[in-house]
This record gives C-alpha cells, structure tokens and sequence, in this order.
C-alpha cells in the first residue's frame, strides 16, 4: 500500500505496482506498434529519380515511418526506463555490494552512481546470489545491451549516430528498423525471472 500526494485532495492510498511493470504495458503497446509500421513501412518504398552513392530506393509514405520512429524510440525508452527500475526494485533495503577493489556501496549509492550494465551483471548477481546474466544467460545479456545502446543513442545524439548523410548510414534510424522488438519487449521480465523477482 502506498500513498500519493494528490493536489487538491492530498494523502491518498493505493496499491501501486512496481514501476517497472507499470512501464511495460506502454513499453510493450510501443513496440508493438513499432513492429507493425516497420513491417508496412518496408513494402511501402519506390526506386528514387536519381542514384545517390550505390542507393536508389526511397521511402513513398514517409508520415508511416515518422510514426515508426515515434513508437520505435517511445519503446525503446520505456523498455530501458522499465530495466533500469527493475535492477533497483530487486534490490534489498539493506543491501550493500562490494566491488572487486574492496570498496563498498549501500544501495541509495548503487542507485546513484552505478551504470545500467554493471547492475545488470555484478550488482544484481551479487543480491541474488545468482550468476552473473553474462555467463547464466548470455542471449539475454546482449539484448539487454543492444536496448541500453538504441536507448543511449536517442538520448544522447551524437552526429556519427543520430544523423545521416551521402555517406553515412549507420544511424539511429538504421538501427530501430534492425530492432526486434519483440525480443526487446521481453528483456525486463527476463531480466527480472532470471535474477529472481517476479
């Protein structure tokens, strides 16, 4: 049970969720979508007038591949928000993690300071008592980077990544049609069943 502040009213009860399974249903509705406008998006291309550097081909309804990005990038983030929240959720009150150099961490300072990968390896083995995902579940492990990447590279745009020109190709945008989304959809709970948390 928890309490929320609502304005106007003021303390409120309610049973909430975890916020990471909150997350998800949108996360999930996102990628869906996503994945269906990809899908029409990639039948929907005609040869271009003129030939630029070896490509031909364009996009003939390009408001279709707005909304794929849209929906794309909102998943993406949602999933990484909903993975970010679960390695904190799985964590004990009380827990206190100990690096390889002996130095120790309690958890306000893991949720601080700690990077998405290393709790997703070391931090959350270390309170599960359960191998490290990169070992135990090494398939999981990479679609969980490939989600931290897609979502660092919307978040932090970067010319090489979140541009295009004559030359360069491999964007962002290159990277959401590679997605697969549905596999993308499942990493928090994954992640969630394999360390434990349900």
């Amino acid at each position: 049970m928890d309490i929320v502040e609502v304005p106007g009213l003021g303390p409120v009860s309610i049973s909430v969720a975890r916020p990471s399974a909150l997350l998800l249903g949108p996360a999930s509705h996102h990628a869906r979508k996503a994945a269906q406008l990809k899908a029409a998006a990639m039948k929907q291309t005609g040869r271009t007038r003129w030939k630029v550097d070896g490509h031909g081909l364009q996009f003939t309804n390009e408001a279709l591949v707005f909304d794929f990005f849209e929906h794309a990038m909102a998943a993406v983030v949602l999933l990484h928000t909903a993975l970010d929240n679960l390695l904190n959720e799985m964590l004990p009150v009380d827990f206190k993690y100990t690096s390889e150099k002996g130095e120790e961490w309690d958890r306000e300072r893991i949720e601080r300071s700690i990077g998405l990968e290393r709790r997703l390896t070391e931090v959350a083995a270390a309170a599960t008592g359960l191998p490290d995902i990169r070992t135990g579940r090494p398939d999981l492990f990479a679609f969980a980077m490939s989600l931290k990447a897609l979502r660092d590279d919307l978040g932090h745009a970067k010319r090489d990544r979140g541009y295009s020109g004559p030359s360069l190709t491999r964007t962002i945008f290159s990277d959401l049609f590679a997605a697969d989304f549905e596999a993308l959809t499942n990493v928090p709970a994954e992640v969630g069943a394999y360390y434990g948390l349900r």
